[in-house]
């Protein structure tokens, strides 16, 4: 036996001596005998009878990309369940294999794979057999959910270790950062803490049923043993294992990156560290081969050209290296540097690009590609001496078997190796390293200090007095064709804001078509009388401004941001919009189709499906805010609305006696008011229409109003009445009352329904503005099996606040606070001051409305707080509405005594003929 194994040291050393000077490998032969068991177990042999000792081997072609994003982790999980104990050995793994002298014990899992493996006297051969067949073919029925949480832990605290080492946040970044979302190789093998929580016992059950049939893995054999014997002994423990289901296998998928990405991150580590990664050929591959060669040449020994540059004459940096890490589908070749404590990284990083980029242009030298060559075979041929664990003999022809295409696959690598060229390696280089880099930079996370002594944190700091907050001097005047013009005069920025408000808006729509407003005003920069919308779109551009027109209940409005060096050519285009409007055929065509498929989106959208047919029963269908709040109309009267439509809409309402223009920025009244006057002095005033916002009665009883939207799984809720328009003088208490009740977060129905109840994720009331009756609006969107006990929850606050819950001082101080102490950051920018001017003018307050704001909100009375909402809230008038399934709720809501009528999305009773309520005053057209 001496003899024996002398005999093969001097062949060995022979063999070294032969490669290091040859590169010859066709003498190099691990010779195996391999078997396939009926149940599809695949089984290597080995003969190798230098010493009375046998490895087992067993690799399972399964690891984390086999996994599901959201359920990463569990190769490895699984991997520590195997040494938990099966069903007929219900102990640790290790304290059968320790008493019978096992050595290079340890099971492992990548991404591809996972195996198993020992080394065991000869003697003790069949239990390692007995122990591996145990736990292949007789394990689930000693999984427990004890001995799942147990590893669970483990796992966890194993993750935990690794997350303490220093660059260890560099995993999941790399991972994430160079593969695609759904990738196999995007999550790390160890998975994250979250799906490792999560994996429950019918999971793990699962996995182990599908993956760890004998067909889906091979065991391999070598040692002191004889191969005949082998396969008897093998069938005896592994035969009647069944073989596993049918796997689905990943074909190579590179996902090769291209141009460059660079994240930057800090982490608790000495020095800086650069990586620098592309993906690259999966394993087994040639080109792979000869990527492995040269990260050796740009690495490997104290003359590679990375070590030689960077550590040993720059001395720069401390460590770098370059390498490969082999996978099945994919690869990645990564080249890492450490910076010198305190050093430079960007300098690191441009010395290490220079040097690649020289490697790329030239490719190595030839003594450079004999030397790594060399290096590589003879150390294959170390590794080749141990006959078990890693880069052993059993562990090579696991490996070429479960990746390659057959247990000597190696020897195809090896001669990949043996026959490359310079040219070989250059070109693989450039074409896998000359684009789609990752970068990623770790940089020292500074050491912070915190002060000894911080802040009294037993009480909140006093807020001190709020600064005085003025509204900034509003300038007027009145053009000579009666357009009337309000300014503030800013000069925080070069830029003028405009404004021209027309009383028209939806309720506008009460003379024509419904949707004709919002439509008029979508198109009203689609084209004049000189220019198309094209060319409009380029003047902007050219001029850096910005032209814009909507509508909302009571007012359309055409606004333009202009630039101040820009400016007289901005308002020549802003009044070409304003007075000559084309509304073109071809573009009512466009803009008609887009709002019919607005239409339907509303239709099928629960909130808006509420408020298209809300405001027809709350005021009547005959009044101006009768129509859908969207102002989209309905397709019936878009589909009808033709040019003529549209200029009539403009000739009736835009008329500069119906208008006023305001004005914010960089601009005096003298410099503003002649450039008005000569853009519009054709433009003349006349008659228009009354729209009719008369008011409306509260109905005499609650009604309840369901859309029914099958399988839904939540509905909205919608309760509501009119209120008194905005101009009232106890406006401000009416709106106190609102926030109160819903109008801000913590207001009582949000809390209960979404921080007590857990129903909602918001619910929230609101008074809608407008110049007439203003809709008071209480909204919820609650889980549809709580629709009924929400709709209990939103009555009872509404009750209460009436009667036995009324508005408390803590509240009301609440909502001083925070009005008055936010008006400092209210008038902030140009656009917030023009808002304001449009509010006063759109409910005619007074010009003085918001100098004199802060002083009413500060002394508003408790007391007269509660009798504005005794005075306008009536919840024995609402009307509700509800979209949502209505099997869920309708029964309910009947039993509870309300009223309540089916409707279809356009707002019409189904099977009814309740009437809709009619404003009190007659209709004036």
């Amino acid at each position: 036996m001496i003899k024996k194994n002398l005999s093969k040291i001097i062949i060995a050393l022979f063999l070294v001596t032969s490669f290091t000077t040859a590169q010859n490998v066709k003498n190099l032969d691990i010779p195996y005998t391999k078997f396939t068991l009926d149940n599809g177990l695949t089984l290597i042999v080995h003969e190798d009878h230098k010493a009375p000792i046998v490895a087992v081997n067993v690799w399972y072609h399964v690891g984390s990309k086999n996994e599901k994003f959201g359920k990463t982790g569990f190769a490895h999980l699984f991997e520590h369940l195997m040494f938990n104990g099966s069903e007929n050995n219900d102990d640790d793994y290790f304290q059968v294999m320790e008493r019978i002298g096992s050595t290079d014990l340890n099971g492992t899992t990548n991404q591809d794979r996972t195996n198993y493996f020992e080394n065991v006297p000869i003697n003790a051969f069949d239990i390692a057999l007995w122990m591996e067949s145990d736990r292949m073919g007789h394990l689930l029925g000693a999984v427990t959910q004890e001995k799942l949480d147990e590893q669970r832990g483990v796992v966890q605290n194993e993750k935990r270790q690794g997350d303490n080492q220093p660059y260890a946040i560099t995993d999941e970044l790399i991972q994430t950062g160079t593969y695609p979302k759904g990738h196999p190789y995007s999550w790390t093998v160890i998975g994250s803490m979250d799906d490792l929580t999560a994996a429950s016992l019918e999971d793990v059950h699962e996995w182990f049923k599908t993956y760890y049939g004998a067909a889906n893995a091979v065991l391999v054999i070598a040692g002191d043993v004889n191969t005949e014997d082998v396969k008897k002994r093998v069938e005896k423990y592994f035969g009647d294992i069944p073989a596993g289901p049918p796997i689905a296998k990943h074909e190579t998928w590179i996902a090769k990156m291209v141009g460059s990405k660079r994240q930057v991150a800090e982490d608790r580590v000495p020095q800086a560290r650069i990586y620098k990664i592309w993906n690259v050929p999966e394993w087994g591959n040639k080109e792979l081969a000869y990527l492995d060669l040269a990260s050796d040449v740009l690495s490997m020994g104290k003359s590679s050209r990375f070590y030689k540059r960077l550590v040993y004459d720059e001395q720069i940096a401390t460590s770098v290296k370059a390498y490969f890490g082999g996978a099945e589908i994919g690869s990645q070749f990564v080249i890492e540097a450490t910076a010198k404590p305190g050093g430079d990284l960007a300098e690191v990083e441009r010395i290490l690009d220079e040097e690649f980029n020289k490697f790329l242009k030239d490719g190595p030298t030839q003594e450079e590609l004999d030397r790594v060559r060399a290096r590589h075979i003879a150390g294959f041929i170390r590794g080749i001496e141990r006959i078990g664990g890693f880069g052993g003999k059993s562990d090579i022809l696991a490996q070429s078997t479960v990746y390659g295409d057959g247990p000597d696959h190696y020897k195809k690598y090896l001669g990949y190796i043996e026959n490359t060229t310079i040219k070989d390696i250059k070109d693989a280089s450039q074409k896998w390293l000359s684009d789609g880099v990752y970068i990623l930079e770790i940089h020292p996370y500074p050491d912070y200090k915190e002060a000894i002594v911080g802040a009294d944190r037993s009480k909140l700091p006093e807020s001190g007095t709020a600064p005085e907050v003025k509204f900034p001097e509003i300038q007027q005047t009145t053009l000579s064709n009666g357009l009337k013009v309000m300014l503030v005069e800013r000069k925080s920025v070069p830029v003028v804001n405009f404004n021209l408000m027309i009383d028209a808006g939806y309720a506008s729509d009460q003379f024509g078509l419904p949707g004709t407003a919002s439509l008029a005003m979508s198109m009203l920069d689609e084209g004049t009388t000189k220019l198309n919308a094209l060319q409009i779109s380029d003047k902007l551009d050219l001029l850096g401004a910005d032209i814009g027109a909507g509508s909302n209940l009571d007012i359309s409005s055409v606004t333009l941001s202009a630039i101040k060096s820009n400016l007289d050519k901005s308002l020549e285009l802003y009044a070409d919009v304003i007075l000559n409007p084309s509304f073109p055929e071809a573009d009512l065509d466009r803009m008609k189709k887009q709002k019919l498929a607005q239409i339907q989106r509303e239709k099928s959208t629960p909130i808006q499906m509420a408020l298209r047919v809300f405001p027809k029963y709350m005021y009547g269908k005959d009044h101006a805010y009768g129509l859908p709040f969207t102002g989209s109309g309905y397709e019936e009267t878009v589909v009808k609305i033709d040019q003529k439509a549209l200029k009539d809409f403009h000739s009736t309402w835009f008329k500069p006696n119906n208008s006023t223009l305001v004005v914010t920025g960089d601009i005096s009244l003298n410099e503003l008011k002649p450039k008005l006057e000569s853009l519009f002095e054709d433009w003349k005033s006349g008659d228009f229409p009354k729209k009719n916002i008369s008011k409306v009665a509260l109905g005499d009883k609650p009604v309840a109003y369901i859309i029914n939207k099958p399988s839904s799984p939540q509905s909205v809720i919608l309760s509501g009445h009119v209120m008194p328009e905005r101009g009232v003088e106890n406006n401000l208490e009416i709106e106190t009352m609102n926030d109160i009740i819903g109008g801000s977060f913590t207001s009582r129905i949000n809390m209960n329904l979404r921080e007590d109840k857990h129903w909602s994720y918001g619910a929230q009331s609101v008074i809608i503005d407008a110049k007439g009756q203003r809709p008071f609006i209480v909204f919820a969107m609650v889980q549809v099996d709580k629709t009924k006990e929400s709709y209990d929850e939103v009555k009872k606050e509404l009750d209460e606040y009436l009667t036995t819950k009324p508005a408390t001082k803590d509240e009301l101080d609440k909502i001083k606070l925070s009005k008055t102490l936010a008006l400092p950051g209210i008038w902030e920018t140009n656009g917030a001051v023009g808002g304001s001017l449009s509010e006063m003018i759109r409910f005619g307050l007074p010009i003085d409305y918001f100098d004199t704001y802060a002083d009413k909100v500060r002394n508003l009375d408790l007391n007269n707080v509660q009798s504005a909402a005794n005075e306008t809230l009536k919840p024995e008038n609402m009307v509700w509405m509800i979209v949502g399934d209505k099997t869920q709720y309708e029964d309910k809501l009947k039993a509870s005594g309300i009223e309540v009528h089916e409707i279809d999305v356009d707002g019409n009773i189904i099977n009814d003929e309740l009437e809709v309520p009619k404003p009190v005053e007659s209709i004036k057209k």
